[in-house]
């Protein structure tokens, strides 16, 4: 149930605060009370607080289980696993938690090069180059692999092109 409101807020794009720090409050208890979690449960937290752009603060041990029980292992034979892991790991990055441990298995050259060859994941191609910048950020505290400037090159003409809308933004 919980999560279903949590997916219906991501959907309407609605971010009433005080209700999202009562869904945190929710999971956290969960955790430390040493409650069962679906990593679904997690991966939706963590995708819908980064989508609204909602950082909650003093939620450590929730983030802290979320980055320990999420895995690459338990995404990639889901139908669009690789996409769902992009996002998973770029919301970590969005709402300032540790990405280090996960940034390796998105960069990492087999992976980058299935998400290129495949059309069908183009809506996370930004985030995995907003993830590769975050990389370079990081600087000796990740030792991994980068996007080469090849794959970056590719990227980049990639994207869609910004919509009309955004366009006209843009000339104001």
């Amino acid at each position: 149930a919980v999560r279903s409101i949590l997916t219906s807020l991501g959907m309407l794009k609605f971010n009433p605060k005080p209700i999202l720090d009562l869904i945190c409050d929710w999971y956290q208890q969960r955790v430390t009370d040493g409650k069962e979690l679906e990593s679904r449960d997690m991966s939706t937290l963590l995708i819908i607080l980064a989508k609204l752009n909602h950082v909650p603060f003093g939620r450590e041990v929730l983030f802290k289980k979320a980055s320990e029980m999420l895995k690459y292992d338990e995404f990639k034979q889901m139908p669009h696993g690789q996409t769902i892991w992009v996002d998973i790991v770029w919301s970590l990055m969005v709402l300032h938690r540790p990405v280090t441990d996960h940034l390796s298995t998105i960069l990492e050259p087999s992976f980058v090069k299935s998400l290129i060859e495949s059309n069908q994941h183009v809506r996370c191609w930004a985030k995995l180059l907003n993830l590769n910048a975050e990389a370079h950020l990081l600087g000796d505290q990740y030792k991994g692999p980068k996007l080469s400037n090849e794959d970056i090159d590719k990227l980049s003409q990639c994207l869609p092109a910004p919509g009309a809308a955004k366009l006209k933004f843009k000339k104001m």
